[in-house]
């Protein structure tokens, strides 16, 4: 999900793990139900119809969860301990 993001790519995906932390519905993809083919056929479709904006999308996940970001959170992390 996030090298998809990191390319620009909006994610269709379900909603297991830290996903729904991740994919902002609408905004750069779509969360699904975990056992409905017709969810999954439904959000693909309409991922593919609309026009996303591919550069907000690279940017906000490079903003979250870039290596620098979290390099910087362990080595501030590995400094307390």
């Amino acid at each position: 999900i996030l090298e998809a993001m990191a390319c620009g790519l909006p994610v269709v995906a379900t909603d297991v793990g830290e996903v729904r932390y991740i994919i902002k519905d609408g905004f750069n993809g779509f969360i699904i139900d975990q056992r409905s083919v017709e969810s999954l056929q439904e959000n693909i479709l309409k991922a593919m119809s609309r026009d996303w904006d591919n550069l907000k999308i690279a940017k906000w996940i490079d903003g979250k969860y870039s290596w620098s970001k979290w390099a910087k959170n362990i080595s501030m992390l590995i400094q307390e301990l």
